[in-house]
């Protein structure tokens, strides 16, 4: 109860106003729950016509559906910030993607190698290597795309250290997890994130 009574005092001495898109600390106001739903709305309904790759009225009203919906169930829960949406980013993230599917498919075709050879040379093991990376979300980013990499799967990050499960490591994942695994991927997702 006195958190509570300490947070509603520390908001009545405030300078700022209580509806400012913007707090003096740079964060978004958690009362601005309209840029969070457009935000949301806005993404949800890209990323819907992206993978159904078509643009009929019927798939772009669903779509919109779909939006709104997703965005009334998990809108709040997105850390949303001003400064993550502009254009450079965006931008940066989109030149991530050509990067990130090469890797992907070269994956595949590594480990689907793996597969049809009759010996299955499989060497799995559990590399750690240091991001790089200071943000929530630029971790996110790094090992979700270790994670949909095929072959490698990150269990687990503590501050800076990632585990990452391989496959089949070879010596250099083993030995120099951070050159061979995480820095090509933290190079291109630095501007996206951080």
């Amino acid at each position: 109860m006195r958190r509570t009574t300490r947070s509603l005092e520390n908001r009545a001495h405030s300078t700022e106003p209580p509806f400012a898109l913007i707090t003096l600390s740079g964060e978004v106001n958690p009362m601005n729950k309209l840029l969070r739903f457009t935000a949301t709305a806005v993404i949800s309904f890209v990323i819907y016509l992206l993978l159904t790759a078509s643009l009929g009225l019927e798939e772009i009203l669903f779509g919109i559906g779909v939006a709104v919906i997703a965005a009334l169930l998990v809108g709040r829960f997105l850390p949303i910030r001003i400064g993550a949406i502009n254009p450079v980013r965006i931008a940066k993230a989109i030149a991530y993607l050509p990067y990130f599917l090469w890797k992907m498919i070269e994956a595949n075709v590594r480990l689907a190698l793996v597969v049809v050879r009759p010996s299955l040379p499989i060497h799995p093991s559990i590399v750690e290597g240091r991001t790089g990376m200071k943000s929530g979300e630029g971790k996110l980013f790094l090992t979700s795309s270790i994670t949909l990499t095929p072959g490698t799967l990150t269990v687990d990050v503590e501050d800076d250290r990632v585990f990452v499960h391989c496959v089949s490591a070879g010596d250099a994942e083993e030995n120099h997890a951070e050159e061979s695994i995480l820095v090509p991927f933290e190079k291109r997702l630095r501007g996206v994130t951080e």
